[in-house]
């Protein structure tokens, strides 16, 4: 049923090989998705020096602090792996920090009947995740929608 969320082959192909991979193996394959990426012509073009001051502003991290300002990077290191269907597969989807701990709150597709929106911390299920790594959260995240449903 949820299979028709993904319409992508790679998304398709991903999922299946998350599905039987290990715990291990699915956390090095998120991490190889959030690592920035350096390409040979970046080097060619810009010099060993530039490269690594433009791959320093973005670690694939989460930042963990809980200011407002940084939601939008955490939301482009979550948006990395919307192409699964972590969206199409729940109602809410939110990460939220405060001083360096996690909190995802999670309302499933199944579940959206009740949803208020003005109140969406009331209405959703919120999984504690202090202590956890960027790469530890999104599995997590993917736990909750992608693998789940499959």
């Amino acid at each position: 049923m949820y299979k028709y969320f993904v319409k992508d082959e790679k998304a398709r192909a991903d999922i299946a090989m998350l599905l039987k991979a290990t715990r291990k193996e699915r956390l090095q394959f998120i991490r190889e998705t959030i690592r920035p990426h350096i390409n040979k012509v970046d080097y060619e073009l810009y010099g060993t020096r530039i490269v690594r001051e433009m791959n320093d502003d973005n670690k694939g991290r989460f930042d963990m602090t809980g200011y407002e300002d940084v939601e939008n990077d955490n939301d482009k290191i979550l948006n990395q792996f919307w192409y699964l269907g972590i969206y199409e597969m729940s109602c809410h989807l939110y990460l939220s920090f405060h001083k360096g701990c996690g909190t995802i709150y999670h309302l499933d597709v199944d579940d959206c009947g009740g949803f208020d929106p003005k109140y969406p911390e009331e209405n959703c299920l919120s999984e504690d995740m202090c202590g956890y790594s960027t790469s530890e959260i999104i599995l997590k995240i993917l736990e909750l929608t992608v693998l789940r449903k499959f």
